[in-house]
């Protein structure tokens, strides 16, 4: 496990947790883990059903940040994320996006390239 044993038992400091969906869902369940704030990541290619899985993770979870690009692509090798948008499932990003009870924050303009490396691809 990347997380020592003895970070999970300090009460008077943050704790940070960095993992995967995966790691995060089979691991931190035993712990029985109270947070204020779960980050998500990259939180347009995150499904839905693996947010949730993570939140369930914990005993609490206070706020929720999710992060990322509404227009993001997918990895050449992200079949799952596909099958999953294929039959209706939107990711967590989208799901916020649509969600009038939600607060959002988004940036006017997004460099993905600099001009002279953009104006080779296109």
């Amino acid at each position: 496990m990347l997380i020592a044993r003895e970070a999970l038992k300090v009460a008077d400091r943050p704790l940070i947790l960095l993992g995967t969906t995966s790691l995060i869902a089979s691991t931190l369940t035993k712990l029985n883990l109270e947070i204020d704030l779960l980050c998500l990541d990259e939180a347009g290619v995150v499904s839905t059903s693996a947010a949730i899985t993570v939140m369930r993770s914990f005993r609490q979870v206070f706020r929720v940040v999710a992060c990322g690009d509404k227009m993001q692509l997918l990895s050449c090798s992200d079949n799952s994320l596909a099958t999953i948008r294929r039959y209706g499932e939107l990711s967590v990003l989208t799901h916020m996006e649509k969600d009038d009870r939600t607060s959002k924050a988004a940036l006017k303009f997004t460099y993905r390239f600099s001009r002279p490396l953009a104006v080779l691809i296109s």
